[in-house]
């Protein structure tokens, strides 16, 4: 039988990591042997020998990434309101659909409003045909061009040139003092008149500002009859429905734009020495395992919250896909600047349960932990492990033989007895390969000696 290990040792496979030296040598094991299986009866398949794969443990300095989560909300969000008093009409769009800026959401009933502007509109049209000047014209900055100014003026001075000739008329005797005095209220009243002809005009003018006014306010009212969407995006609810009666503030739509998104993070207050403004974070939602998008912190809280122990920080990143919806978890890492000595692994030697397979003294162990953040394409950080200590790929039906630390290989039969073999269960043929190698002198893979 152990003339049957010896020739196994012919197809010993040892593969080198690219970075580091192995430190064990694997040998090829065949489930054929008595002892190794739970059968008594051994396939084919199982007689043949299976490769295994030897790395070492490694310790070398890489960047902390900071781990956060938070949500997703949306670049902009707003409630839509009306804005005037009025029945609803139509409602145009409805929960997920898409809008432009500018489009038509709810049309109100726009009847009365429409009777008031144009009231507001034969108001101005009299104002100015009391200034007369056209519908168009501007008012003139100059009142005494005006036509009934003008005619004023004129009447001031044919009184003024009647008053003065009264004058000379009385000096020389030629007319009495009641005809002056006629002359003279004649002329106090035309030039009365004037000022009071200028001060019409005056009035005129700052009434056809507030007629101008009231028609502008008039013509958007009659616009804010049909509400619009202020930005592109999606609705995200309906509060109405054609029929209603609505009052000035009323809201009836949520709108949000979603082409980019604010992932709002939940950082630890230890960490905050370590994130910056401007860096780039990595952003995983349960909606889309495997897929990471990208955003950049834009915002840092300079507050920490007393309850949570953390600060907020803002990533802005673009959704134009619109695969992101506001709401969803993420799960972030952010770069820092901090620098730390770890234990690394090959990718490949983590196995099926988040894990590697450790050497450790007698009794045979598996310690399994959870490794704690990928920082290299074909390496792993793992916890609880020494730098002596061999990895091997967690696969089923591999089986290896490592060397302690600090001894050669022995040449004797008793080599048996100084090794240790840890072991996956296989998923062909049911067989769990154990710790074969602690058995004692008379069977390699016997039951061990009492």
């Amino acid at each position: 039988m152990f003339a049957a290990f010896i020739r196994n040792l012919e197809h010993l496979t040892v593969q080198s990591f690219t970075r580091l030296k192995p430190i064990g040598i694997a040998l090829l094991v065949g489930a054929s042997f008595v002892g190794c299986s739970n059968s008594k009866g051994a396939s084919a398949n199982n007689s043949r020998p299976l490769p295994v794969h030897i790395y070492t443990v490694a310790e070398e300095t890489a960047r902390r990434n900071v781990q956060a989560v938070g949500s997703l909300f949306a670049l902009e969000e707003s409630t839509l309101s009306a804005e005037v008093d009025g029945v609803v009409s139509k409602v145009l769009v409805d929960v997920g659909d898409t809008v432009t800026a500018g489009q038509p959401l709810v049309l109100l009933d726009q009847r009365e409003l429409a009777f008031d502007l144009e009231r507001q509109r034969g108001a101005v049209r009299a104002v100015r045909a009391q200034l007369g000047i056209g519908p168009d014209a501007p008012p003139p900055p100059d009142s005494r061009t005006l036509p009934s100014v003008q005619h004023a003026q004129a009447d001031l001075f044919d009184a003024e040139r009647k008053y003065a000739r009264a004058q000379g008329l009385f000096k020389d005797r030629l007319i009495s003092q009641q005809q002056l005095d006629e002359a003279a209220s004649r002329y106090q009243s035309t030039k009365a008149t004037y000022e009071i002809s200028l001060q019409e005009i005056d009035r005129l003018k700052a009434l056809l500002i507030s007629t101008e006014a009231s028609e502008k306010l008039a013509e958007k009212k009659l616009s804010d009859a049909t509400v619009r969407a202020p930005f592109s995006g999606s609705i995200r609810s309906r509060n109405i429905h054609p029929g209603e009666y609505l009052r000035a503030q009323t809201a009836v739509m949520v709108l949000v734009r979603t082409d980019s998104l604010r992932a709002r993070l939940a950082v630890p207050e230890r960490w905050a020495g370590w994130v910056n403004q401007n860096a780039i974070v990595n952003l995983q939602v349960e909606a889309f395992p495997g897929d990471t998008f990208h955003g950049r912190i834009s915002r840092i809280n300079p507050a920490v919250s007393q309850d949570s122990r953390t600060f907020e920080a803002e990533a802005l990143l673009e959704n134009k896909d619109g695969r992101l919806k506001p709401g969803f978890f993420v799960q972030a890492s952010l770069p820092s600047e901090k620098q730390e000595k770890a234990l690394f692994v090959p990718d490949q030697a983590v196995n099926y349960r988040y894990g590697v397979y450790k050497r450790r003294p007698p009794p045979r162990r598996k310690k399994t932990k959870l490794c704690a953040h990928e920082l290299h394409t074909n390496l792993r950080q793992a916890s609880g492990l020494h730098r002596d200590a061999d990895r091997i790929p967690g696969d089923a039906r591999r089986v290896f033989l490592s060397r302690p630390p600090g001894r050669s290989f022995p040449k004797s039969r008793s080599r048996h007895r100084r090794y240790q073999v840890e072991s996956a269960r296989s998923n062909a043929g049911g067989n769990d390969y154990r710790s074969c190698f602690a058995a004692g002198r008379r069977s390699l893979f016997g039951q061990r000696n009492r």
